[in-house]
């Protein structure tokens, strides 16, 4: 099947194309804890690895939300303020966290009671501490509206379960989140959301430090930080499947780099339900030539500094008020500093809109030396390494963003033949054919424990309809 085409299904096939991988590769990487710990850098062991499925995974954090005590969260939300009554007034759910949405009956004020949710998260209660203490940093350094962290702790919050689990109180802020068609909008609105969010991204910029980490409190001084190895999401799901991807700090850029992309090459080698030929051959040969195209994103020269992140900074995360005024930004929780070319505009916010954003950066150039030297970089930069930096990021999104975006700025070939010439090496056969025997026998370890995914099933099935509809082999 052909990523590009001159047919109405050039578009349609690899965004159902890429659609169809991402939820092969999701399911496999949401699916929970390990049966066996996976030794680093040992790729025949992942052949061992046993996750269990999405199905088993919502259960589970299904199972830990439904015995949370609300009495106690109330409980929480009282003693942090003179034992005054509170009332829950409602919940919600995301990925990571439960969040509860207390009233303090007296005078109505509000406040978050937020919980991670232990099987979605590693290291729930280390990463909550370094999520309270990056938002303290930022408030006392930038300007940058954040809710106010009221308090954190562990505390007993579950039914007959004497274990303390992680919370974080923090202040209720009123708006809405950031519509996620703003990309429709007239450009002037775009343009004044815009130079907000360009204000937001200079100050994060200037917080400067010596390593790549994730932030800790030094001592008792809300200004004073120690990194840690970071957290992020694709080091969260590798160690919930068990395997040693070891949190590290790094102290130069190209440690950084070969780091990320030994995560992103790791996330492909975890088995995945009955992959087929040509998925595993896409794959490998977009892995490679980005670990070959590295110059695209960063020069060995680059200066061994980091600058602080936020790397899901998306709709959800921005609060804003009727007139898209910006009132707070949310769940940073896998904030941490990266080399200054790892620090890109938030793709998802500014989507195909990149040109109008980057002039409205432009505009601002003058308005301190922080602006200056943001617009100095990203307008100056050729956009293929944003490319390749959104990959390092969201490693599921391999496919969808090299096929359909990278590899036409970078090469005038078509992938068919580029990946056909790619694979006449049989080094690369072999690793392929590992590969597909990895997938066959998770795929047989499934069906003898009845607990084939049959919404994933069902997806494949499509997909082949759809290359047999087309008469496509790519």
């Amino acid at each position: 099947m052909s990523v590009r085409g001159w047919s109405f299904f050039s578009w349609f096939v690899p965004l159902f194309d890429g659609l169809i991988s991402w939820a092969w590769r999701f399911f496999a990487l949401t699916a929970g804890p390990l049966e066996t710990v996976l030794p680093d850098d040992a790729p025949a062991n992942f052949s061992l690895l046993k996750p269990l499925t999405p199905k088993q995974r919502a259960e589970q954090e299904d199972a830990f939300i439904q015995g949370i005590d609300e009495e106690s969260i109330c409980a929480l939300a009282s003693r942090h303020w003179n034992n005054r009554a509170c009332t829950l007034q409602r919940s919600d759910r995301g990925s990571f966290n439960i969040c509860f949405f207390m009233t303090l009956d007296d005078d109505d004020a509000k406040v978050v009671v937020r919980v991670p949710i232990p099987p979605a998260v590693h290291e729930p209660w280390e990463r909550l501490q370094s999520e309270a203490f990056t938002m303290q940093y930022v408030s006392t350094k930038t300007k940058i509206p954040l809710p106010q962290v009221y308090a954190f702790g562990q505390s007993t919050i579950r039914h007959g379960d004497t274990t303390e689990y992680p919370y974080m109180i923090l202040q209720h802020v009123e708006g809405q989140p950031l519509d996620k068609n703003l990309h429709e909008k007239p450009e002037p609105c775009r343009r004044q959301f815009y130079a907000q969010l360009v204000d937001i991204l200079v100050e994060l910029q200037a917080l400067e430090f010596s390593a790549a980490g994730s932030l800790m409190p030094r001592g008792a001084d809300p200004t004073e930080a120690d990194i840690v190895g970071a957290f992020s999401m694709t080091m969260n799901d590798l160690q919930m499947y068990g395997a040693p991807s070891v949190r590290k700090k790094f102290q130069s850029v190209d440690q950084f780099y070969a780091d990320q992309y030994r995560m992103l090459w790791n996330t492909y080698l975890v088995p995945a339900e009955d992959l087929d030929r040509k998925t595993v051959q896409c794959e490998l040969f977009a892995l490679n030539d980005i670990k070959e195209r590295s110059q695209l994103v960063y020069q060995t020269n680059e200066t061994d500094s980091f600058v602080l992140s936020h790397p899901d900074l998306r709709h959800a995360n921005i609060l804003v008020d009727g007139n898209l005024q910006i009132q707070a930004i949310i769940d940073g929780e896998w904030s941490a500093t990266v080399p200054l070319s790892y620090f890109i505009p938030p793709p998802r916010i500014i989507k195909s809109d990149l040109d109008v954003f980057l002039s409205v950066l432009a505009t601002r150039k003058d308005h301190s030396p922080g602006h200056k030297h943001l617009s100095d970089v990203w307008c100056q930069t050729d956009t293929a390494r944003f490319l390749v930096v959104q990959i390092l990021q969201a490693p599921l999104k391999l496919r969808s963003i090299y096929y359909n975006e990278l590899f036409p700025k970078i090469s005038t070939a078509s992938e068919e033949i580029a990946i056909a010439e790619f694979f006449k090496d049989q080094e690369q056969v072999s690793e392929m054919e590992r590969r597909l025997h990895i997938s066959e026998q998770y795929t047989e370890y499934l069906a003898r424990n009845g607990i084939v995914d049959e919404d994933r099933r069902e997806l494949k099935e499509l997909n082949i309809l759809a290359q047999e509809l087309l008469g496509e082999t790519w």
